[in-house]
């Protein structure tokens, strides 16, 4: 399968190498439960995303066993996202959250039968284009709606136990949240949505996971200093820069010959200079952040 027939694979590429970045950047730091549960997140995260890739490149064993991994995945996100909720509010009683893990695992048969979801059929357009349509008999998707339904009410009343008792880091509870029912969000339009080709699930995934991580870091449970270098950082955007650009540069170019009409050497040209401007201004605005992180987090260690 030919990666540049796929339409907006390279938002799945890069959700990919952001979760995979951050999984791996907390493996060194200090293991509280929070940071435990933000790990098992991200692993979830990265074996869901992989699994959505290697499926739309139909990678051996084959396009259906990566799309039921994918999917496993994605329906361990919600019980996932509230055991970082648990740890994060530091709740003590697991009663409810081993029954949302029991109801998970029980979900396992008709996910894996393609009862909930049946594996999309691949289709190639007239460009070349190859793009994958989902059957969703709606019905069926109410038996793991009703547990994400459950599990949103469950986190909801958490994180209003957590504002009223912990009122300091009430702006925490309120990043938790939204990032939860963005990433919801993303997976029930993907799947519900019928004809959508673009990946609103990467996309809500990434988001999801940085205001997990923008948690944490409010609430001073790891610095920037302790998990990562600013040069593994800087080397980390720099590569998604280039990534980026490899990938924008034929939609760019049809862009500007097949819609603006320009003639190819003027589209070049454009190209070039546009490329250049937004991998330059993406650059610089990620230098300027990891800057100022790292700056914020050598003051508060000298106090």
């Amino acid at each position: 399968m030919n990666i540049l027939s796929i339409p907006f694979l390279y938002i799945n590429i890069l959700a990919l190498c952001a979760f995979s970045l951050m999984f791996a950047i907390f493996l060194a730091a200090k293991k509280t439960p929070e940071i435990r549960a933000f790990l098992i997140m991200m692993l979830d995260c990265v074996v869901w995303i992989a699994g959505a890739i290697l499926m739309r490149l139909q990678i051996w064993p084959g396009m259906t066993v990566w799309y039921y991994v994918s999917l496993v995945a994605i329906f361990s996100m919600e019980v996932v996202f509230y055991n970082f909720l648990h740890a994060f509010s530091h709740e003590k009683g697991k009663f409810l959250l081993g029954i949302f893990v029991l109801a998970t695992v029980a979900l396992l048969p008709g996910t894996l039968t393609g009862f909930f979801l049946a594996p999309p059929t691949p289709v190639t357009q007239a460009n070349g284009m190859v793009v994958y349509t989902y059957h969703t008999i709606y019905w069926h998707m109410a038996f793991p709606c009703v547990l994400f339904i459950l599990i949103v009410i469950a986190s909801l009343r958490l994180l209003i136990r957590m504002k009223r008792e912990q009122g300091t880091y009430s702006s925490a509870a309120v990043i938790l949240f939204l990032g939860g029912l963005i990433n919801l969000a993303g997976n029930l339009i993907q799947i519900f949505v019928p004809g959508n080709t673009f990946p609103f699930d990467a996309l809500a995934g990434v988001i999801y996971a940085g205001l997990m991580m923008f948690a944490l870091y409010r609430r001073r449970l790891f610095r920037m200093t302790l998990v990562a270098s600013r040069g593994l950082l800087m080397l980390a955007v720099a590569g998604a820069c280039v990534l980026l650009g490899l990938f924008c540069v034929d939609p760019f170019y049809s862009f500007f010959t097949e819609r603006i009409g320009l003639e190819r050497q003027t589209a070049l040209t454009a190209e070039s200079l546009l490329l250049s401007g937004v991998l330059t201004l993406t650059y610089t605005m990620a230098r300027c952040g990891i800057d100022t992180l790292f700056t914020r987090d050598g003051q508060q260690s000298r106090l």
